[in-house]
């Protein structure tokens, strides 16, 4: 889906190709109209393909997550640091089926964690305040804390 797209050197190879008569000015409009609706489309594609390649997966068994529904409902587990150590505890956990909720403060990490569908929250679970934050956000209901340590800082 992401390989549907025009870019935008089609601007100038069409141009060129008008202004040498190669193509004509109705076709170079048509063209450039089909372009621009491939650049406009592309994100919503690129989530469309995320969405249906978690259901893919979710229905061969390969991710075993909680459905988005879920998420907020019951207990679960507050992963602080979504390092090597707390990606594999997280792991662990999603073997189990237990929920969890995890911090990180890296954010291309939790980027990255998020664009796979991952509960991953960016922000220092070292602060009182953002973990009241969090705390007050929903109806949370946290039955275990887990510390995960990658450095000695």
């Amino acid at each position: 889906l992401l390989l549907s797209q025009g870019g935008e050197f089609a601007f100038v190879l069409f141009g060129l190709a008008q202004n040498h008569g190669i193509l004509p000015a109705p076709q170079v409009k048509l063209l450039l109209t089909v372009v621009v609706l491939t650049m406009f489309l592309t994100p919503f594609l690129n989530d469309l393909g995320a969405d249906i390649a978690s259901k893919i997966e979710k229905a061969k068994g390969g991710l075993m997550l909680p459905s988005t529904d879920d998420h907020d409902q019951g207990d679960y587990v507050l992963v602080c640091g979504f390092g090597r150590v707390g990606q594999a505890i997280c792991e662990l956990l999603t073997a189990r089926l237990v929920r969890y909720k995890a911090f990180d403060m890296d954010p291309y990490r939790v980027a990255r964690a998020r664009d796979r569908g991952l509960p991953v929250f960016y922000g220092d679970a070292r602060r009182p305040d953002v973990l009241q934050a969090f705390m007050h956000e929903a109806n949370h209901k946290i039955v275990a804390v887990v510390v995960t340590l990658d450095s000695e800082r």
